[in-house]
């Protein structure tokens, strides 16, 4: 299972959790991102979700279950 950063204000629910174990995914949710997600300037608030992301090794899933595939991402910052 691929881990990914639950990218909400609050835990994944019950079935976030079910969506997420049969597409291959472990959700983990810190307190931390919602600090992040509080942050006005959406292109830091990214940011800051990357560089956890990046930290924990994991992938980003928005609350509308949008998959953000951290290999991809890494892959296009390197080539700017």
């Amino acid at each position: 299972m691929k881990k990914m950063i639950w990218a909400g204000m609050n835990q994944p629910s019950a079935s976030d959790d079910k969506w997420a174990t049969d597409n291959g995914y472990m959700l983990w949710w810190s307190e931390l991102v919602p600090a992040v997600l509080q942050n006005p300037d959406h292109k830091e608030r990214s940011r800051m979700l990357l560089a956890l992301a990046d930290m924990e090794k994991s992938g980003i899933v928005t609350t509308t279950r949008r998959v953000v595939n951290m290999e991809v991402v890494m892959r296009k910052t390197e080539n700017l």
